[in-house]
């Protein structure tokens, strides 16, 4: 069976159905677009209305030109934004161009997280062999500075505090004074008990309270798990000596502090200062405050992208033909206008005028 009159009916019939301002339009142009559309690829894949556009739009191209249209290039482009489909077009001709979905942006996700702040090692809370925090002392204005930070950083981001952990240590050096009947770990506890409530208190008057017994921690073992932190003391131990009342170190102390601290009662200021430096370190406060904060793990935004497509059609027409004609040189003869001036010469008017005498010859 042919196929050509079906191809052919089909053709007419996508044309009679185009649009009314398609009504003006020549038939015999409607039926060239036609045929031109239906050799293209992408034009059958086209929904019924986007191929009426196409027809419409060639018609609309060929009509009236002299040269005759011999095919027809039609594209389908998609994209996310239909602005974006415009410059991809460059100079092809747009038939249609249009925006299927708009991007959909909702809001992102986020989840609770807790966030440890720290605050720098306190050395000088308290003084040597005491555990009530030095009120007027340096370091404490430091320390309600530091909880002023976490507090700002709590309102900032609507943040609750949840806990408060407090780790103290004390030096290898034997306990005197007030301590001196306490062991290492005794007045460790004792510090960092009582730099929980100095802070509590603090928290409190800021309208950040936590409550002691639930949400406040100690570790006051150090890090050799005696109360105390770094190199066992430099002074030898009376022989008399109460076995808990020294604390073992993590290595013995350095030799010239050995050294220094055998003077005994020749020790200088500057031994003295020199052992202080070295073992200060080792006998602070640290808090660690555990902070609840709602965190982003996706960032709100367009997560379903827009949709947009755009059909554009190209018309190529057969060539004009170009008639070349020979080149032709014509010489035209040389012209005299000699008897011209002669006409107007009177004397010689008269001489041609004359009666001329007839030339005989003899015989």
């Amino acid at each position: 069976m042919n196929a050509l009159p079906l191809l052919a009916a089909a053709l007419l019939a996508a044309f009679a159905a185009l649009p009314l301002q398609a009504q003006n339009i020549d038939p015999k142009d409607g039926k060239k677009a036609a045929k031109l559309a239906e050799k293209d690829s992408d034009f059958r894949s086209l929904p019924d209305d986007e191929k009426q556009a196409v027809i419409l739009f060639i018609a609309e191209q060929i009509h009236g030109r002299r040269r005759r249209a011999i095919s027809a290039d039609i594209r389908t482009l998609t994209g996310r934004d239909v602005g974006a489909l415009k410059k991809r077009a460059a100079a092809r001709e747009i038939v249609l161009a249009e925006q299927d979905k708009d991007p959909v942006s909702i809001p992102g996700t986020s989840k609770l997280e807790i966030r440890p702040i720290e605050t720098p090692d306190f050395g000088r809370l308290f003084g040597d062999n005491e555990w009530t925090v030095l009120e007027n002392s340096a370091e404490a204005q430091t320390l309600k500075q530091n909880i002023d930070k976490v507090v700002d950083l709590l309102k900032k981001n609507d943040g609750r505090l949840v806990s408060m952990h407090v780790e103290s240590s004390a030096s290898t050096l034997r306990n005197t004074g007030k301590a001196a009947n306490l062991t290492h770990l005794e007045l460790s506890k004792l510090r960092a008990e009582a730099a929980a409530r100095y802070a509590l208190d603090y928290l409190k008057m800021k309208g950040f309270p936590l409550d002691e017994d639930e949400q406040v921690t100690l570790d006051y073992k150090g890090t050799n798990g005696n109360g105390t932190s770094g190199p066992s003391s430099p002074f030898a131990v009376p022989a008399d000596a109460d076995p808990k009342l020294v604390a073992a170190g993590s290595c013995e102390a350095p030799p010239e502090l050995k050294a220094a601290a055998a003077k005994g009662t020749a020790m200088t200021t500057d031994d003295w200062s020199e052992i202080a430096s070295f073992y200060n370190p080792n006998k602070f406060v640290h808090f660690t405050f555990d902070a609840l904060f709602e965190v982003n793990n996706a960032k709100p935004g367009v997560n379903t992208p827009g949709e947009a497509h755009m059909v554009t059609a190209d018309v190529d027409y057969r060539k004009k033909l170009k008639i070349r004609l020979p080149h032709l040189e014509i010489h035209l003869p040389r012209i005299s206008f000699k008897w011209l001036a002669n006409l107007f010469d009177s004397d010689k008017r008269r001489a041609r005028h004359a009666v001329r005498c007839p030339t005989f010859k003899k015989r």
